[in-house]
């Protein structure tokens, strides 16, 4: 099963939108798949040093960073908050390793990066029926919850998570719908929340996932499949890659498939398989980004007309196993 996040209790759940929903190839549409759920909720990224990557996030990125909590199976987490949206990074303490979380250990003695990709929907019990209905293989949908940095006991049930037995999709997606009633969302807008969605980057959404693959039109399949349509096709040369973009809900999922052998996307795909390579964030102020990212990392950020506007790209070599690309409208 797909790791469980760790920001939830903190996250608005009451703030799903549906926006830009049509219908698919098969009579479906992306709302029958994901309600009025938002989409594009979380990304999980592995590291193995969780209070050294929160450094480097903080301090050289320019990131807020949230503190998070810790799960039975041994993992913990911290992350960027974001309005509707946040990016969770997570690390295993071998020694207290079960189930899943030995799977992620290993994965961590090869490589750091993104593994998992969330969805958020209105309503897991409906996705998963919905899924069934197309002849995808998932089980009943699973509740789970986290215990807060410095606290023993996990909180009350917060969330469902529906999540295909075998890897189905190459980004290792999940769906998530939220517990929390919406009369008590107004506490994740109290200021102590609030100050974590404050980044000095100006960062403010988390816009794309990409995810590197090895035929995108294959892969765009599996995804229309599930009712999330595949809309334009492009070019994407900071990647070297061709790539179909997958709307999904307020977001997209970017599959980039390799056109340049010494590129990015086809060094990821030698070195990791298919997988999530990097995301898009929105910024208020790209310039104020920039100004803070060279400052701090000694490095240069030049900016680069991107596919949701003026862009700079943050290589995976400082992100850590992941490429970033800030972007302002």
């Amino acid at each position: 099963m797909p790791r469980t996040p760790g920001l939830l209790a903190l996250i608005c759940s009451a703030c799903a939108t549906s926006a830009g929903l049509r219908a698919d190839g098969n009579g479906g549409t992306a709302s029958d798949l994901l309600g009025t759920g938002r989409g594009i909720d979380h990304v999980g990224i592995f590291v193995r040093d969780l209070e050294a990557t929160g450094r480097v996030y903080s301090e050289t990125l320019g990131f807020t960073i949230y503190p998070g909590g810790s799960f039975p199976d041994g993992i913990r987490s911290s992350g960027l908050m974001f309005s509707t949206s946040y990016v969770e990074l997570l690390t295993v303490d071998a020694e207290q390793a079960t189930g899943q979380a030995l799977a992620r250990a290993e994965f961590l003695q090869r490589h750091q990066g993104a593994v998992f990709l969330a969805l958020h929907v209105s309503s897991a019990e409906d996705t998963a029926a919905f899924l069934r209905k197309r002849g995808f293989d998932v089980a009943e949908p699973q509740g789970g919850s986290v215990a807060p940095q410095g606290t023993q006991e996990p909180l009350p049930e917060l969330f469902q998570i529906v999540s295909f037995p075998a890897n189905t999709d190459p980004a290792e997606l999940f769906f998530i719908g939220y517990n929390q009633p919406p009369e008590e969302s107004s506490r994740t807008e109290d200021e102590s929340f609030a100050r974590f969605r404050r980044h000095p980057n100006t960062a403010k959404r988390l816009a794309s996932v990409r995810v590197a693959v090895k035929d995108k039109e294959r892969a765009a399949k599996t995804y229309e499949a599930m009712g999330l349509p595949a809309s334009r096709k492009m070019e994407v040369k900071t990647m070297g890659a061709k790539a179909c973009e997958v709307k999904a809900g307020d977001g997209w999922i970017l599959l980039l498939q390799p056109d340049d052998p010494g590129g990015r996307t086809a060094r990821f795909l030698s070195q990791r398989g298919e997988g999530i390579i990097g995301i898009s964030i929105e910024v208020s102020s790209l310039a104020t980004a920039r100004k803070h990212l060279e400052s701090n990392a000694k490095h240069e950020f030049p900016n680069y007309d991107g596919l949701y506007g003026n862009s700079i790209l943050i290589p995976s070599e400082l992100a850590l196993g992941l490429a970033i690309e800030m972007f302002e409208k």
